[in-house]
């Protein structure tokens, strides 16, 4: 029996491409368990030429022209949650997050950090965590976190500023779902590393799907688990703000070399990965990207190009796999070491 992971959760809202908001596409989360299962018992090349058609939706779109036009059959910002209770300010890092508790009851830590008058690093952030729960790498939920004015009011002489020195305004933050007891990995040992061999994986093949500019380890003290967090440099390069155009030359995907060399994983662990990679869907791409809200202000244009970017780069890593030289063509990211 499969269980659900309690801070990943599972992945939900799918639709048919170009179908109506209320349309499933029919892949349940039993039943892409059941597909990833059945798939890891098959040839690599017999894995990836199924790949191409993952549901009854049709071939994945094969020029950010199509995409554009997929995503716009999609709506935005779905899964929206209300910011209820400050629970602490001030967190520090790149955007001086701030945790909270949300509708239901679920604690989120948010942030809205702006370069440029630009809104990509939480895009960035939102777009990464997602693709990731669909592929089943371990990085905390990710949702979208409505911030009222009444709670800036109420909470104004707690929350401060933010790190370009602005008082904190209402809106939509990046919101991921609180981790109780983290500190990053300085060194792993033999048992840690076996513990998170399966972890680990995946986390080598996202960071190099999603070209990773810095990467966050951190580990949780109570269970020894490896979780990936803060995802706003991942499709940059040394952080810079992309562009479709830079997006377009970047070089084809590899696995990512710190994860394997850290971990001290193998081939075979990379093996049983793959699968998992080769269930993810066009769907769900648009999906991770479409839910980022417009106030953000990433146009359908630059989230076509992400859109484009994703699936070759996962096409990319798959047939390096099916060819046997995942290994020859690793993805050594700036802050590698």
């Amino acid at each position: 029996m499969v269980e659900e992971d309690p801070v990943v959760g599972s992945h939900v809202g799918r639709q048919r491409r170009g179908g109506s908001s209320g349309e499933s596409d029919g892949l349940s989360a039993r039943g892409r368990v059941w597909l990833v299962e059945k798939m890891t018992m098959q040839p690599r090349s017999a894995i990836v030429q199924k790949s191409i058609l993952m549901t009854n939706s049709g071939p994945a779109p094969t020029t950010a022209a199509e995409w554009q036009e997929y995503l716009g059959t999609l709506p935005q910002a779905g899964d929206v949650v209300d910011a209820e209770e400050l629970i602490a300010a001030n967190l520090g890092g790149l955007s001086n997050a701030f945790c909270v508790r949300c509708t239901h009851g679920d604690r989120w830590v948010l942030k809205r950090f702006l370069k440029d008058a630009s809104c990509q690093n939480v895009f960035n952030d939102q777009t990464v965590a997602r693709v990731a729960h669909a592929f089943g790498a371990p990085i905390p939920a990710a949702s979208v976190v409505r911030v009222s004015e009444e709670f800036i009011e109420r909470h104004h002489a707690s929350l401060g500023r933010d790190r370009l020195g602005q008082p904190r305004d209402s809106g939509h933050y990046h919101g991921s779902r609180l981790l109780e007891a983290y500190g990053d990995v300085a060194a792993v040992g033999e048992e840690l590393a076996a513990l998170n061999r399966s972890r680990a994986a995946k986390l080598c093949i996202l960071y190099g799907w999603t070209h990773a500019a810095d990467h966050q380890r951190s580990v949780t003290w109570h269970s020894g688990l490896v979780w990936s967090l803060d995802h706003n440099l991942f499709l940059t390069k040394g952080g810079e703000l992309w562009t479709p155009e830079l997006l377009r030359v970047r070089a084809p995907a590899g696995i990512d070399s710190w994860a394997y060399a850290r971990f001290r994983l193998q081939p075979q662990d990379l093996d049983a990965a793959m699968p998992s990679l080769c269930a993810v869907t066009p769907e769900d791409v648009a999906r991770a990207i479409r839910a980022s809200p417009d106030e953000w202000g990433v146009t359908l244009e630059f989230q076509a190009a992400v859109a484009d970017f994703l699936w070759r780069r996962r096409d990319d890593i798959l047939q390096r796999w099916r060819a046997g030289s995942l290994e020859e063509g690793m993805y050594v990211s700036k802050w590698s070491t």
